[in-house]
């Protein structure tokens, strides 16, 4: 599980992904001892989780409880820093944390929060929170009667709010998430319905869905980032080249990608960090130097704190849990499965607005 370095790997990469980290810690509604550094007897809620955003200075979470759909989005984040070389045992009481989080709280089950519990159960030897997510997958996909009405139902509530474009987000993370089940949990299903969502979500990459090239969409370049994983695990060839060909034509001269070209402006923190993840989780050949650009970017705008803060100089840590794991996923050479048992997508052949909030 530990990521290998590519050739555009650096000591000051890995500094920025350890700080990162340890900003995510600093800001975390800690549940042991005092993890957050900001007393043993705090104002937070002790529940694991993250403010959805925090304004400039902050330096704790605040007393309110944190939002139930940023758990395994954010803790990737220190899944990320811990498994690629951050040796700081508070960034595993962190991802413990979020684990504890979770498990205190039966309605965290958003797509990225099953795939978090089955790595979190490898990196702590704890398979208690593989089964935990198995249970929450389970019980939600039975809730709406089976990994197909769970598809069509995420595709048509994103269709109906104007959000094509994140279907192929939603359901990408579905597909990782069935497919880190599959690994622990082999011959129960899981696999068949990681080929469900990636299906249901490469049909949905035309209209009336999502156009590949309409890149006025909301959340247009994480729509086209997600679109390679579905499309690569649908064995749709023409779609994932046309996804990546779109991707890498849309970076920015300094690195970064916008959201959309409604509004942008300036490169977008969120859109750029699931560029590189998505890169990495398909193939990294052929986009090196878009990887290597795009990673420059995120670094040179990291704040002396370890936080990133959007234009607004608001951080949202949902936000940095993204930058991580994109920056330590685009380190790893194609066959390091760094994502666990089945869950790269590889290609079969070479291959919201600058000002919108973050994506839930």
């Amino acid at each position: 599980m530990s990521p290998a370095p590519s050739d555009h790997g650096s000591h000051a990469l890995r500094q920025a992904i350890c700080h990162g980290a340890q900003r995510l810690v600093d800001v975390q509604a800690d549940i042991t001892g005092d993890n957050a550094h900001n007393g043993l007897v705090d104002a937070d809620p002790d529940d694991g989780g993250w403010d959805w955003t925090l304004g400039a200075g902050a330096t704790t979470h605040t007393p309110a409880a944190s939002p139930e759909n940023l758990y395994g989005g954010t803790g990737f984040g220190l899944w990320a820093a811990r498994t690629s070389g951050c040796e700081s045992l508070r960034l595993l009481e962190g991802a413990l944390d979020t684990g504890l989080g979770m498990q205190q709280r039966a309605t965290v089950d958003s797509p990225p929060d099953f795939a978090f519990g089955v790595q979190l159960a490898e990196l702590a030897e704890n398979p208690g929170f593989a089964e935990l997510a198995r249970e929450r997958y389970d019980a939600k996909v039975a809730a709406l009667g089976g990994a197909t009405a769970l598809a069509t139902q995420i595709r048509d509530a994103r269709h109906a709010g104007g959000e094509d474009a994140l279907v192929p987000y939603d359901l990408g993370w579905l597909v990782i998430s069935a497919a880190a089940l599959d690994g622990a949990f082999p011959n129960a299903g899981y696999h068949a319905d990681a080929d469900i969502y990636a299906s249901i979500a490469d049909a949905a990459l035309a209209a009336p869905y999502f156009d590949l090239d309409d890149a006025s969409r909301p959340f247009y370049i994480t729509g086209v980032a997600w679109a390679q994983v579905v499309a690569a695990r649908a064995g749709d060839h023409a779609a994932f080249m046309h996804a990546r060909t779109r991707l890498l034509a849309t970076q920015l001269a300094d690195g970064s990608w916008f959201s959309d070209s409604t509004t942008a402006s300036s490169g977008d923190l969120q859109a750029t960090a699931h560029a590189l993840q998505t890169i990495a989780l398909t193939t990294t050949h052929h986009a090196r130097s878009a990887v290597r650009r795009g990673a420059h970017w995120l670094l040179q705008a990291q704040s002396s704190s370890g936080a990133w803060n959007d234009p607004g100089n608001t951080e949202t840590p949902l936000v940095e849990g993204d930058i991580l794991l994109g920056l330590v996923l685009s380190q790893n050479e194609v066959d390091d499965d760094i994502l666990g048992p089945a869950t790269r997508v590889a290609a079969q052949a070479p291959a919201a607005r600058a000002s919108a909030a973050p994506l839930p």
